[in-house]
């Protein structure tokens, strides 16, 4: 039958075996016991000295087979490792090794396990949304505005809000001294009186947009200030000198959106340039100028918002 475990018990042991008859005729014979640690069916080792043809995860028997759960992956059911991949948690059997397959990591997409197969980490879910480099990103043109993930909105953020498009925004021009203002590349209007402000309506389209100033100065003082009031959305302003590019060399279609103002400079302050109210200047805000430009010369300046 099955050996018992004798791992707290091992040594030698002196056996005595004697037999009697009837008529008082009594023999003995003596014998040594050599009871070995471990030495036991399900110990992980396989005792082949003893008889032993398997262990480690298998039943103990003349025919090795795998316990539940368990399977052999090197083909040798015989050998040290018996039956050594637990299939029931999770692993499988790869190139003759049991393997733990990689979790998925990512929000999406399908990739390599690391065990000869490939684990599917599911697909994007939410509107306006694709797969990239293991995460669910915006489609081209779509924004997230709100963090939820759904890339609602097809313009561009504020904060939580989406802007998309708007009639009759106004915007505020004056210019020391004369001045021609374009709207996504459509003339809005001109004029050459710095004493006062011109204020036109323009039509904000989903995505880029552009203002695009000509100004030229007759000698003295000199700036353009502006602003383009969207409440809620843009609150542009020429404060805001960084995001203003202006340049005295004029190029073909400068007015236009998509006209490459990338090596253009960024915008300085005029003369004073501080905000007005004041002799050249009859807005409350700074007023900009082309880097080198000064009394007397033409600049073009562009700002463009909603990308």
């Amino acid at each position: 039958g099955k050996a018992t475990n004798n791992e707290n018990d091992p040594g030698s042991y002196n056996i005595t075996v004697a037999a009697a008859n009837n008529c008082g005729v009594e023999a003995k014979t003596y014998f040594t016991l050599t009871v070995a640690a471990n030495k036991w069916c399900g110990d992980g080792i396989v005792q082949g000295e003893y008889g032993e043809l398997c262990d480690d995860n298998q039943n103990c028997s003349s025919n090795c087979v795998c316990n539940a759960g368990w399977v052999d992956c090197d083909g040798e059911e015989t050998d040290a490792d018996g039956c050594e991949c637990n299939i029931s948690g999770g692993n499988i059997c790869w190139d003759g090794d049991c393997c733990t397959p990689d979790t998925c990591a990512f929000e999406c997409g399908t990739y390599s396990n690391n065990c000869g197969g490939t684990i599917n980490c599911g697909a994007c879910v939410n509107a306006n949304t694709h797969c990239s480099a293991g995460s669910c990103i915006c489609d081209d043109g779509w924004q997230d505005c709100d963090g939820n993930d759904s890339c609602e909105c097809s313009g561009w953020c504020s904060g939580l809000t989406c802007c998309t498009s708007a009639e009759n925004v106004n915007i505020q021009v004056c210019v020391d001294n004369a001045h021609t203002t374009y709207f996504n590349g459509v003339f809005v209007s001109s004029a050459a009186n710095w004493g006062s402000v011109q204020a036109y309506n323009v039509n904000v389209i989903s995505g880029k947009n552009v203002i695009a100033i000509k100004g030229s100065d007759w000698g003295a003082l000199y700036g353009i200030s502006a602003t383009l009031n969207w409440p809620g959305c843009v609150n542009m302003t020429t404060a805001e000198i960084n995001k203003w590019k202006c340049t005295t060399t004029l190029g073909a279609g400068w007015t236009n959106i998509n006209y490459d103002d990338s090596s253009w400079p960024t915008a300085v302050f005029g003369n004073p340039g501080t905000a007005g109210i004041r002799a050249g200047n009859f807005l409350t805000v700074p007023q900009i100028w082309a880097s080198g430009a000064g009394a007397g010369s033409t600049v073009y300046c562009r700002y463009t918002f909603g990308e």
